[in-house]
């Protein structure tokens, strides 16, 4: 096994050349994984990194099923796993060499061989008996990283239908915050009856109230104390102790009609920020679109996006006004010159990155969206955060370009 070293620090596999021969020769003769080449090479690349840790020849291995996704899951069976690993674990060789991909290679060997998901190293969560079963069991259809949120939710009483729609809330899988969200999360397995339509209102609210910094801050010019921001959240002490269905959706109620108000210049404009806007072209004949992303520099056009994506975009306008942020549109336009709203991005003056994306209803990007995004950073754009693990997409990008 040969190593490359990834940064002061750490040290990284590399494939071995020969090995790496072997392995495409053999699934060039014995199955389709080659007919897509970009799809699966950064998966036979990490394959062939872990070479050391096959349990069986190559050469005995029979392809068995008739689509790529079933003959890739025979070669890494055949190669690695003396008992049976979730599926969902099985997309981490697609991964490749990243940091997450040879974690997730590493638990996906350590189930492979018989290994509790105790023994995990990494795990974001916290592992109680129940969500250790959970994440043996979560869905074939979604991430490593879903799928430990998945187990977490299942773990404390929750159901699919409240654990998909934290994956796909603002709180998606990102632990930061966990010590106060899964108290949010145990209110919304204590009160059952709430239907799931309430679930992404309620949780912008508490997220706003909690965490978005958008009133005057009154102590941060006080003589005598050391400099503090001049915004803070309205309520940064929130908690969600103590409070019934009814009260709460009260409050998120009132504050949605609130972030529903003009402000006194409905024609109010604001300074465009340094950024570049995109413009650029995927695939080719009828199936050629334009995809685009334009500044939304005044009240009027935050209230148009919040209203066609149904989400509460115009309730940045005072962030957008003083500079604190800049809000963007990602559409595209087919071959008949249709128009469509794709994506809105909030993007902090301070920050190098996205801080928030979402399409109709706040939904997650999709892969093809991604791909522009990361167009747009190499000609100057912003970043992405990381919990959209660019790397996922990276080929589909180079392929589509």
């Amino acid at each position: 096994m040969q190593y490359r070293r990834d940064g002061p620090a750490r040290l990284a596999l590399i494939a071995d050349e020969k090995v790496l021969r072997s392995l495409a020769f053999c699934c060039l003769r014995r199955t389709r994984l080659l007919e897509k080449s970009a799809q699966w090479s950064e998966a036979l690349i990490a394959i062939a990194a872990h070479w050391r840790d096959w349990l069986r020849p190559l050469e005995e291995w029979t392809p068995t099923g008739e689509t790529e996704v079933e003959q890739f899951r025979s070669l890494i069976t055949h190669l690695f796993a003396l008992y049976p690993v979730p599926p969902f674990l099985e997309s981490a060789w697609r991964l490749g060499l990243s940091g997450d991909g040879l974690k997730y290679q590493t638990w996906y060997k350590q189930l492979a061989r018989g290994e509790s998901v105790h023994d995990l190293a990494g795990m974001p969560i916290s592992l109680s008996h129940a969500v250790a079963h959970q994440f043996r069991n979560a869905p074939d259809d979604l991430d490593i990283p879903s799928a430990i949120r998945w187990a977490q939710i299942m773990g404390r009483g929750g159901n699919d239908c409240l654990a998909r729609l934290v994956i796909n809330s603002r709180i998606g899988i990102d632990q930061s915050r966990d010590e106060f969200w899964l108290t949010v999360i145990d209110w919304f397995i204590a009160n059952p009856e709430l239907p799931p339509a309430q679930f992404e209102q309620i949780v912008d609210y508490i997220h706003d109230q909690k965490f978005r910094a958008c009133v005057p801050n009154p102590n941060a010019r006080r003589a005598g104390q050391a400099r503090q921001p001049g915004m803070v959240p309205p309520q940064p002490d929130y908690s969600i102790k103590g409070r019934t269905p009814a009260s709460l959706l009260r409050a998120a109620e009132a504050w949605r009609e609130q972030m529903r108000t003009l402000p006194a210049n409905r024609s109010l404009e604001w300074t465009p920020s340094p950024l570049p806007a995109y413009r650029g072209f995927f695939g080719m004949g009828s199936d050629r679109r334009v995809y685009a992303i334009t500044e939304l520099i005044s009240f009027q056009e935050l209230w148009e996006e919040g209203t066609a994506m149904h989400h509460c975009v115009a309730q940045y306008w005072r962030n957008c006004w003083s500079g604190r942020s800049s809000i963007w549109s990602m559409t595209t336009e087919n071959s008949t010159g249709e128009s469509q709203r794709l994506l809105t991005l909030n993007i902090l003056s301070d920050s190098p990155h996205i801080s928030e994306l979402g399409g109709h209803c706040n939904r997650l990007p999709t892969p093809s969206e991604i791909a522009v995004l990361l167009r747009w950073r190499e000609c100057g754009g912003p970043g992405l955060p990381e919990r959209y693990r660019p790397c996922m997409f990276q080929q589909w990008h180079e392929d589509s370009v």
